[in-house]
């Protein structure tokens, strides 16, 4: 802001600036001396180089307000190599090894409507705020702006999808000792995650209820979309319930593991039997991501309420077990061995018995989004018995080779549509052609995120046991 005031000061009284010698390290705004190593050998964090890049961003986002008047500027070299400050300080576009940093990027690719655009000042506390809680908040664009009190800290920042390919959004220390900041482009319509990084320390964010994902607990922030009537809380309709289970397994000793379970409105007011969705989360998620994220039980209630799905119950369980640990990799080949053992010999047998369900392989359905739909795909190919319906959402296809002529009521495989749509839709081409009853569905806009899986449980879900 200093430097934009002080140009178009200048720019009063000369036709042509030059600036030289800026120090990137500085601001104020940023929690001030933002300095690097001065060590050989030294680790520049992630955080530190997002500071820099936002650094950059702003103030070329500054000379290029002024380009007619500014005609250089000097940053005293190029690369880390030949700074003053020295070659561990990484304070320059170019690393020692003279090889261009993301920050150079960021200057280079920069978006002339992202310079240019006017955010509208209309927002408002997001739907995942913890009550009385006024941030984050969402604009009318789509723009999400948080605010964070953290009045001895030297930097916050916003994590996961904000911040316009920056890896992040930079918070800037406000007056009141707060820091606050607002996303660079407007986010993608539906839920995301973020955490917070405050001097070097993830946590979540105090003004957010807390969503488990990236195998950790994380904040959430609800960006409102245009169809979002059909997960929508509403008043006015008959409402089934979610409850959680726990069901005794021995696949990894013996141990109760939990599940939450979706029957619909009038359950057990009578005799009834029900088909039953076996819907898994995907990696880094646990149980509650479908009952949270994914609005699966609202979803349900409001189709059924239209009469466009038949009621059923949903049974959402934790997709894992104790010999894989999150955050070190697993082996697809193995990924439905054990949790398949959980799933068909322990909690379905357990649900048959326990819930008024129609046990029987017509009435039995599984989908799973991400890894949830790679062990789908698992376990469907490898207990063909067991389920009659299969639902892959952003997690892999199948071709008629592997099906291999078995009997399958349906199929559905879907995607965002910023996820290589095309590969989904020529496999479903192929099972059609094979004389399989498939559905693709592609989410418009969408990416790998809870949108899409709302969306594809809202589709799918009006064609199952039918």
């Amino acid at each position: 802001a200093e430097i934009d005031e002080a140009i178009t000061k200048y720019s009063e009284i000369v036709d042509h600036i030059h600036m030289t010698e800026l120090d990137i390290r500085v601001n104020q705004e940023m929690g001030g001396q933002l300095r690097f190593s001065r060590n050989e050998g030294a680790v520049i964090t992630s955080d530190q180089k997002l500071l820099q890049e936002a650094q950059y961003a702003t103030l070329f986002k500054v000379l290029r307000k002024h380009v007619d008047k500014v005609e250089c500027v000097t940053f005293w070299n190029l690369s880390d190599a030949d700074s003053w400050l020295g070659p561990n300080n990484y304070p320059l576009l170019f690393d020692k090894d003279l090889k261009p940093k993301n920050s150079y990027r960021v200057v280079r690719d920069f978006n002339p409507e992202v310079d240019n655009a006017v955010i509208k000042e209309d927002f408002v506390p997001c739907a995942t705020c913890q009550p009385r809680q006024k941030y984050p908040q969402v604009n009318s664009q789509g723009y999400v702006r948080f605010r964070v009190e953290a009045p001895q800290a030297r930097y916050v920042i916003a994590s996961a999808g904000h911040g316009g390919g920056m890896g992040g959004t930079v918070l800037r220390k406000q007056e009141d000792g707060s820091w606050m900041g607002t996303t660079l482009v407007p986010e993608d319509e539906g839920f995301h995650y973020y955490t917070l990084s405050i001097d070097g320390a993830t946590v979540v964010d105090p003004g957010t209820n807390s969503y488990y994902g990236g195998s950790r607990w994380m904040s959430g922030v609800e960006v409102p979309a245009h169809d979002q009537a059909f997960y929508e809380e509403r008043t006015n309709i008959a409402h089934g319930n979610v409850q959680k289970i726990l069901f005794p397994s021995k696949v990894n000793g013996d141990q109760l593991r939990p599940a939450y379970v979706y029957t619909p409105a009038g359950y057990g007011k009578d005799k009834k039997r029900y088909p039953v969705l076996y819907l898994q989360h995907g990696w880094g998620e646990n149980e509650t991501s479908w009952p949270e994220q994914g609005k699966a039980g609202i979803i349900m209630d409001n189709l059924i309420a239209e009469g466009k799905a038949l009621p059923f119950i949903v049974v959402m369980t934790y997709g894992m077990t104790n010999d894989i640990v999150f955050g070190q990799g697993f082996d697809r080949n193995k990924i439905g061995d054990d949790f398949g053992k959980v799933l068909v010999d322990e909690l379905i047998p357990y649900i048959d018995s326990h819930f008024q369900t129609k046990a029987d392989k017509k009435n039995r359905a599984m989908a799973g989004l991400s890894m949830g739909g790679m062990e789908t795909h698992a376990i469907t190919l490898a207990r063909p018995e067991v389920f009659g319906s299969y639902c892959i959402l952003s997690g892999g296809i199948y071709t008629p080779e592997e099906l291999n002529g078995r009997k399958v009521d349906y199929i559905f495989i879907s995607c965002g549509s910023k996820e290589g749509p095309d590969r989904v839709k020529s496999a479903v081409d192929a099972l059609k052609a094979a004389g399989y009853n498939a559905e693709s569905y592609i989410s418009e806009g969408t990416a790998h995120e809870f949108l899409t899986w709302r969306r594809s449980l809202y589709q799918m879900a009006q064609k199952l046991f039918k």
